[in-house]
């Protein structure tokens, strides 16, 4: 599932939908809708996964399946005409998907830079982002004042 270089994920202009555009990453599911007597409604979805092929495995030791083409997905979703054991056997792990490391850069939400995508070497400095004050302050360890405490029980 590798994105086309001319695809920028901080530029929705460059995200058209033709070949060129953007690559999804399309992993097959289920979904069911369960209706207690109330008439609320319970959505509920799985993806499947397979274990992990040899490419993945130092990630996780779970792999998701991937629906590489629009004719898998069709496929997929065409209950009518496809049935559940000939859309179960075409699943397979994809071969397509690619991993590299990246900048810790990913780890923050606020950062939808095209940094967050550029594949470092392992151990190469990265870029950092501002840290949040009010984070920070929270998270710092401050000595505790006893001269405050008042022990006497009343």
């Amino acid at each position: 599932m590798p994105q086309n270089e001319k695809v920028r994920m901080d530029d929705k202009t460059t995200w058209n939908l033709k070949e060129d555009g953007i690559n999804l990453l399309k992993m097959a599911g289920l979904f069911d809708v369960w209706e207690d007597e109330n008439g609320d409604k319970l959505y509920s979805y799985t993806v499947i996964t397979f274990e992990s092929n040899e490419k993945f495995s130092p990630i996780h030791h779970r792999l998701p399946a991937i629906l590489d083409t629009e004719a898998d997905v069709t496929a997929w979703l065409d209950y009518k005409r496809v049935g559940a054991n000939r859309a179960l056997n075409m699943l397979k792990p994809s071969e397509a998907i690619e991993w590299y490391p990246v900048s810790s850069l990913v780890n923050n939400s606020r950062n939808k830079s095209s940094e967050c995508n550029k594949q470092i070497e392992p151990g190469q400095s990265q870029p950092t982002t501002p840290k949040s004050k009010l984070m920070q302050s929270w998270l710092i360890v401050k000595k505790r004042k006893f001269d405050d405490i008042d022990d006497d029980p009343k």
